[in-house]
């Protein structure tokens, strides 16, 4: 069950692999067609437009059309599609948050004292919370960017980066689309799109999503199949204005409500030892949260407690880009406001033994400055300026074994174990597991980064960047026992800290012949350190715990090798420090910097274009994680395996679109994905332990006059209950699930 890479996996994923690339290598030998040859894409994983194939890193972009091809309407498709990338929904309970590792690297701790690994962003601007970035894919460009991004995007993406780029409104042309989808579990989707020209110089595109469906998950014993709905509208716009042939100005927005219930989730262990009270709790209160809880399929719950999920989420962004003659500047803005509240019941049974409510707000604001060179030359350069404020409130309910306390008020203390039972018995607090939380943010950071490259011949190049970052974080708690009313943090305890971070990269590349280029890359990021922030007992509980640092060194090659194949390699070693792990200690959880890890791995990519009508894309991705260095309290050993990090991952793909009469064209796309087993916490717990899987999706359509398109889809065809994330506590285990088998029918107008 270790997620570690073994001689048997190496063997299966390359053998798999090995198989793809012949496969197409034959098929292209029988090529001749001209207009097959692949096109490169435009990205901006370097914070300046170039082509994926010139950056010496490895990434993964998908073009908006290559999504719609896979039927990919949420952040979370994506991992069907690429390596060594993870992206989870459940963090915290909540659906729309996104829980995402890159090799290995990310956060599953949702709270607004802790940062991720990963950095997601929306057209240049950098979201800070996980909580609501389940974005809608509709009409957008994924680049993922695997390895530390410290020197171009900055702090949180020690693993990588998510960048979004949506679509920029077109100028002369009227265009877009509508669509209406139908499928199992009552869904009900439309989506629909439009680029609207104003004048000669401003358009504005606009798209928009809703969908209904019945939950995923049936709650016995009230009959209900709430629980993983989806009740979700979207809105996105953008405005374009070019005044002048030397200023371009883009204003776009968007807009996320849901209201649903709890994530799809059931309970997957219960283990009454792991509970030190649960023989008091089940003598005072004659009911056992321990028996007879669990239910015999993945999609089925006992609870009958809260089951919320609601989301509204506002963000604005502006981009101004002005050419200066031979340099031009940008000028980056972004405000982002997000409320949520997402309630679970986290014991699964009609007893009220593990239940919270949470309320989540955050707002954010951002600028970043940028100037560089115009024009491509020998000496490239890009200089830039950062700043971003951001506050977070969390407002949260826990009832953990609750009654407990009022339990043991009422009984007498000779028939309590220990030193509890009796009215006004001081010791009875230590029982009141019940808390409301009231945890307030405020994070600053402040950078200032160069980044250059140099051509010093014709087939090699030099780059690098430096980036310094300042952060500053105030967290002011108030946490309070509900039961006894006592003061765990006494009201409005402040906390600060602050650290000043150089993160940077070097890459030397060289350009074998025009049609491969080889590079040695070496990065360093960080992650911001912040605060524990759930104490247990005690205002011991709120502790500092500094920055998670990462230095990756890469060695990789981009080719195409002639017009019709691209095939891309990775090979990396990365250096984990300071890792911010849950410490155990006698009466608090706390989160602290005393683990250290490495992991290595490699990266496949591989696309074949055979003839106009067909082609073939493979993937692989391995890793070898491992911690060097641990701490005893940590609850780890060198032997413990890392979260969310499968030892292997591959796919293929393969899409036909014949021409079959003058007007009507069959097009089929098929996508399989193999991911081997991984666990979903760090304390490595058996129930929340994924095994390997398999995913297979199917569209096929058919399309009239290139405007009409009818297409039958199908995901996770293989019906796999694929754990996604989960809690353990007080004894029990839940478990959060992806989507069992979806089919459906999508019916899109283009105009």
């Amino acid at each position: 069950m270790k997620n570690r890479l073994n001689y048997s996996q190496l063997k299966i994923s390359a053998f798999a692999f090995s198989i793809s690339v012949m496969s197409t290598n034959i098929l292209v030998a029988q090529n001749s067609d001209t207009d097959s040859t692949l096109t490169d894409t435009e990205i901006t994983a370097r914070r300046i437009t170039e082509f994926s194939q010139s950056v010496p890193f490895s990434l993964t972009a998908f073009t908006a059309k290559e999504l719609e091809d896979r039927n990919a309407t949420q952040l979370t498709d994506i991992t069907r599609f690429s390596p060594n990338l993870l992206i989870n929904k459940g963090q915290g309970g909540a659906a729309f948050g996104n829980s995402i590792f890159i090799r290995g690297i990310g956060q599953s701790n949702f709270s607004g004292t802790s940062d991720p690994g990963v950095g997601v962003y929306v057209d240049g601007v950098y979201i800070p919370r996980t909580i609501g970035t389940l974005f809608e894919m509709q009409g957008s460009q994924v680049e993922v960017l695997r390895g530390p991004q410290g020197s171009t995007f900055g702090r949180n993406t020690i693993g990588g980066a998510i960048n979004i780029t949506t679509a920029n409104p077109v100028l002369d042309s009227l265009f877009g689309s509508t669509e209406l989808s139908g499928g199992n579990f009552n869904l009900l989707q439309y989506r629909g799109s439009a680029n609207i020209p104003i004048s000669k110089k401003v358009a504005a595109n606009i798209s928009s999503v809703y969908r209904s469906r019945d939950g995923y998950t049936e709650r016995v014993l009230d009959n209900s199949k709430e629980q993983g709905n989806d009740n979700t509208f979207f809105l996105r716009g953008k405005v374009r204005a070019i005044p002048t042939d030397k200023l371009v100005l883009d204003l776009g927005f968007d807009f996320t409500r849901t209201n649903a219930g709890s994530m799809t989730s059931s309970l997957v262990g219960a283990d009454s030892s792991a509970f030190q009270f649960a023989g008091i709790y089940k003598q005072l209160l004659s009911v056992d949260p321990f028996t007879n809880v669990i239910t015999t399929e993945p999609y089925q719950t006992n609870g009958t407690g809260p089951s919320i999920n609601q989301l509204g989420a506002f963000g604005v962004n502006g981009t101004a880009k002005l050419d200066l003659g031979k340099l031009e500047s940008k000028l980056i803005l972004g405000h982002r406001n997000m409320n949520s509240r997402f309630a679970k019941d986290g014991d699964h049974s009609s007893i009220n033994f593990l239940q919270s409510n949470t309320d989540f707000n955050s707002i954010s604001t951002s600028a970043e400055l940028q100037f560089y060179n115009k024009k491509p030359s020998k000496f490239n350069w890009l200089v830039g300026a950062y700043y971003m404020t951001e506050s977070n409130e969390e407002n949260i309910s826990i009832e953990d074994a609750s009654n407990l306390y009022e339990a043991l008020e009422n009984a007498n203390q000779t028939d309590v174990a220990g030193p509890y039972g009796g009215a006004n018995n001081p010791a009875n607090e230590e029982l009141d597991f019940t808390r409301d939380i009231t945890n307030n943010s405020v994070n600053n950071n402040m950078a200032a980064y160069a980044n250059i490259s140099y051509d010093f011949t014709k087939k090699w190049t030099a780059s690098g960047g430096l980036r310094l970052s300042y952060d500053d974080k105030t967290f002011t708690a108030t946490h309070q026992k509900i039961a006894s009313g006592t003061y765990i943090v006494p009201e409005n305890t402040v906390n600060s800290a602050d650290w000043t971070m150089l993160t940077g990269h070097f890459a030397l590349e060289y350009q074998a012949t025009e049609k491969v280029l080889t590079y040695l890359n070496f990065a360093h990021g960080f992650k911001s350190g912040g605060f524990s922030s759930q104490p247990l007992q005690s205002i011991n509980g709120i502790q500092m715990y500094n920055p998670e640092t990462a230095r990756n060194l890469e060695l990789g090659m981009k080719s195409n090798l002639g017009k019709y194949t691209r095939l891309n390699f990775s090979g990396f070693i990365t250096d984990i420090s300071e890792i911010q792990t849950d410490s155990v200690t006698t009466e608090e959880v706390l989160i602290q910097n005393r683990v250290k890890g490495e992991i290595l791995g490699i990266e496949l990519e591989v696309i074949t274009k055979i003839g106009k009508n067909f082609q073939v894309n493979a993937f692989a991705g391995l890793t070898d994680a491992r911690y060097t260095i641990v701490n005893p309290s940590s609850g780890l050993t060198l032997e413990s395996a890392y979260e969310k990090t499968p030892a292997s991952q591959f796919g293929f793909g393969a899409a036909f679109s014949p021409q079959l009469t003058k007007e009507l064209k069959l097009d089929v796309r098929a996508d399989y994905s193999y991911q081997d087993g991984t666990f979903h916490n760090r304390q490595n717990t058996t129930a929340l332990y994924q095994s390997a899987f398999s995913l297979l999706s199917i569209n096929v359509g058919l399309i009239f006059k290139d405007k009409y398109h009818l297409t039958i889809w199908g995901k996770n065809l293989t019906n796999e209950a694929v754990i996604q994330g989960g809690n353990n506590s007080f004894g029990l285990t839940e478990a959060f699930y992806g989507a069992p088998r979806t089919i459906g029918a999508t019916l899109r107008y283009k105009f």
